[in-house]
C-alpha cells in the first residue's frame, strides 16, 4: 500500500476512509476545531491530522503517492500557490484526485443560491448580504477551461465527470446533480458538449 495526502481534510470523514486503501493517510487544514474533531473521531492507527497551510506545506519533495483535493482550491487565497505546493510534494507518476466546482455551476453549493458564482465578486458579496448569508462572498472558482490551465504543470488527466453526470449513483453524486435531473432527457452527445456546464468536475491528474 502507498500513502495519501488530503489536502483540506476539515473534520476528516474521507481521511478515515482513505485510510482502508492506504498505508499512512496525512489530513491537513487551517481549520484547529475541525482537525480537533477528527482527531476525537476519526483517527486510526495509520492516519494523522496536521494544522498546515495548503500553500506551505511541510513535506519533502515527491514524497506522496497520492493527493487528494476535493472542494478546496476555491477557499485559498492564491490556487496557484496551491497547485504549485500539490505538484512538489506530489511523486513523480503519483496521482492527484482533484474534485473542483465550477464557476458556472447552475446553483452555487456554498449558499445555494442560483448563478451566485456568475456574478463578479462585489454584485456577489451583496446578495449574500442581502439574503443575510455572509458579508463577503470570497470563494473563487475557475471555469472549466481556468481548471485546465490551473492543472497545466501535470502530464495527463482523466476526466470523470461525464461518468458522474451520467451515473450519479455509481458515483455518489446525486446531491451535487439534483439540479441537473433535466440532463436525462438529452443525448449522451449533447450531455458532453454541456460538461463545462457542470457542477462540479471529477478529475484525476497524473504528475
Amino acid at each position: 500500500k502507498q500513502n495519501c495526502l488530503e489536502v483540506g481534510s476539515a473534520t476528516g470523514i474521507m481521511t478515515y476512509y482513505l485510510s482502508d486503501y492506504f498505508s499512512k493517510v496525512i489530513g491537513i487544514d487551517i481549520d484547529k476545531p475541525a482537525l480537533d474533531y477528527a482527531i476525537s473521531n476519526y483517527k486510526k492507527n495509520n492516519t494523522e491530522y496536521f494544522e498546515m497551510d495548503a500553500l506551505k506545506m511541510n513535506f519533502e519533495e515527491n514524497y506522496f503517492d497520492t493527493i487528494v483535493c476535493h472542494h478546496t482550491y476555491e477557499h485559498v487565497s492564491d490556487d496557484n500557490v496551491l497547485m504549485d505546493e500539490i505538484y512538489r510534494v506530489l511523486k513523480p507518476g503519483g496521482l492527484l484526485f482533484f474534485g473542483a466546482p465550477n464557476r458556472l455551476m447552475i446553483k452555487e453549493s456554498h449558499y445555494n443560491i442560483y448563478f451566485l458564482s456568475w456574478f463578479p465578486k462585489p454584485i456577489s458579496s451583496l446578495i449574500i448580504n442581502l439574503l443575510g448569508k455572509g458579508d463577503y462572498y470570497y470563494e473563487t472558482m475557475r471555469t472549466f477551461w481556468g481548471i485546465k490551465k490551473l492543472l497545466r504543470k501535470f502530464s495527463l488527466t482523466y476526466d470523470y465527470t461525464f461518468k458522474c453526470i451520467l451515473n450519479p449513483d455509481k458515483y455518489h453524486s446525486l446531491d451535487v446533480m439534483k439540479d441537473y435531473k433535466f440532463l436525462n432527457w438529452l443525448p449522451k452527445s449533447l450531455v458532453k458538449k454541456l460538461i463545462p456546464f457542470a457542477p462540479d468536475f471529477v478529475l484525476l491528474v497524473v504528475k
